[in-house]
């Protein structure tokens, strides 16, 4: 009785850390598509010194928030996305609007591809 009770209590909390795990990673994904969001914006209208803030901004919220995805995530995802973003900020600094504009279309790609990949989902299960 006593395994089982120990089993189920394992069972119960690895459920919940998947779950919470889950969320967490949602909650960071749409934060960083949010933000790229809005730097696609700035880029769309030449508004360049607060495209370069943004960036930067970008560039610290992905840097705070890659190494804790990097725990569900695989790792060659992530490095993808680190190579984009930083040739998103030297477009950005050269002002190359169709460059970054694609970079930042491949960015939000690969953020929505890190959310669809790791729902929880028939096809992700098997």
């Amino acid at each position: 009785m006593k395994n089982i009770i120990i089993s189920l209590s394992i069972f119960i909390i690895t459920i919940i850390t998947i779950l919470l795990s889950l969320n967490y990673l949602n909650k960071v994904c749409t934060e960083l598509n949010k933000n790229a969001s809005s730097l696609e914006d700035l880029v769309n209208n030449e508004d360049w010194d607060s495209a370069k803030k943004q960036s930067i901004s970008f560039l610290s919220t992905w840097e705070r928030y890659s190494n804790q995805i990097a725990v569900f995530v695989h790792h060659e995802e992530i490095d993808n996305i680190n190579t984009e973003v930083e040739e998103l900020s030297q477009y950005i600094k050269s002002e190359n609007k169709d460059e970054a504009l694609a970079d930042i279309s491949v960015i939000k790609f690969y953020i929505i591809h890190i959310n669809k990949f790791e729902k929880i989902n028939i096809q992700n299960i098997f």
